[in-house]
C-alpha cells in the first residue's frame, strides 16, 4: 500500500517444493537520475512511509520450504496501522540459509507487529537466518509460536552483519513498545555456533517471554 488502505491478503498452496532464493542488483543511469537498487526475491505484504492502514496476511501450505541468499516472507508496517499475521503449514522440512521471516513495525512505523506461526517437521535456520516479529518503531511485537514434530537447528551466523541464526522476538534501539513471545514446541531442538532465541528490549518497553 502506497496511499490509504489496507494491503491484501497472500494465500499459496503448493503439493511439492517452494523455494524462494537471491536478488538481482540494477545499475544506476546518470541520463534518468536513477539510482542503482537490490531487488530481493520475496513474499511480502506491506504498507510505505506515510501510509495509514495494515498490512495483509501471508499463507503458504507446502510440502517444503526454502530460503536462501538474503530473500525473505514479510509483513511490515512503516506508516501508521498493524502488520499482518504469518501462517506456515509446512508437511516435511523448513530450511532458511541467510534469509529471513518477520512480521514487524519498522523504524517510522505506528501500529503492532504481526504474530508468525509454523507448523512443521524439521526447521533449520543456518549462516544468520532468523524468524523475528520485533518492533523498531513504535508499538508491540507479536508473537512467534513454532511447532515441529522433528528436530529444530539453529546454527551460525550471518556472514556479512554477523547476526546470529534463530528467533530474535527484539524492540530495537529507539523502538517503544514490548517484545513478543516465543514458543516452540519440538522433538529435538539444537543451538550451535551462536544460535539464539531471545525476546530482548534494547529501547523501552518489556521483554517477553519464553
Amino acid at each position: 500500500v502506497f496511499g490509504t488502505g489496507n494491503a491484501g491478503n497472500i494465500k499459496i498452496t503448493t503439493t511439492g517444493e517452494t523455494n524462494i532464493s537471491g536478488f538481482a542488483q540494477f545499475a544506476g543511469n546518470a541520463q534518468t537520475e536513477a539510482s542503482a537498487t537490490t531487488r530481493f526475491s520475496q513474499i511480502s505484504s506491506d504498507t510505505e512511509l506515510n501510509v495509514i492502514g495494515n498490512a495483509g496476511n501471508i499463507e503458504i501450505d507446502a510440502d517444503t520450504l526454502t530460503l536462501s541468499n538474503s530473500a525473505f516472507i514479510s509483513t511490515n508496517i512503516d506508516g501508521e496501522g498493524n502488520a499482518g499475521n504469518i501462517a506456515l503449514d509446512i508437511t516435511r522440512s523448513t530450511e532458511l540459509t541467510t534469509s529471513n521471516i518477520f512480521s514487524q513495525i519498522s523504524p517510522n512505523g505506528d501500529g503492532k507487529s504481526g504474530n508468525i506461526t509454523l507448523n512443521t517437521n524439521n526447521l533449520s535456520l543456518l549462516n544468520g537466518a532468523q524468524i523475528t516479529a520485533g518492533v523498531f518503531g513504535t508499538g508491540n511485537a507479536g508473537k512467534v509460536t513454532i511447532n515441529a514434530s522433528g528436530n529444530i537447528t539453529f546454527e551460525g551466523i550471518n556472514p556479512n552483519s554477523g547476526l546470529p541464526s534463530g528467533i530474535l522476538n527484539n524492540v530495537a534501539s529507539g523502538g517503544n513498545g514490548n517484545a513478543g513471545d516465543i514458543e516452540i514446541n519440538a522433538f529435538n531442538l539444537s543451538l550451535t555456533n551462536r544460535g539464539a532465541i531471545t525476546s530482548n528490549i534494547l529501547g523501552t518497553g518489556n521483554a517477553g517471554n519464553i
